[in-house]
């Protein structure tokens, strides 16, 4: 799979903080996540800036996370809705 080239703008809708490692995809939709492990408990600013990257790019990857069980998945998700 080729990286997509750096787009020139992104939406600006949501920014997210800068302290949140998002690397896009496309120009206007994806992104990856880089540096959060959702394999364990992510503090409340953390989630926040992965609310607004969620509602800036639409898709986000988070890459590496080997190992995530069912719980963890769901413990995750959680934070963004009820299943």
């Amino acid at each position: 799979m080729r990286n997509a080239p750096a787009p020139t703008s992104t939406p600006a809708t949501h920014p997210a903080p800068a302290t949140l490692d998002l690397r896009p995809l496309a120009a206007t939709i994806g992104a990856e996540v880089h540096g959060v492990d959702v394999r364990q408990p992510v503090d409340a600013a953390t989630l926040a800036g992965i609310r607004a990257a969620f509602l800036q790019w639409k898709v986000l990857v988070f890459r590496g996370q080997q190992g995530l069980t069912p719980e963890a998945h769901k413990a995750f998700g959680e934070h963004f809705g009820s299943f």
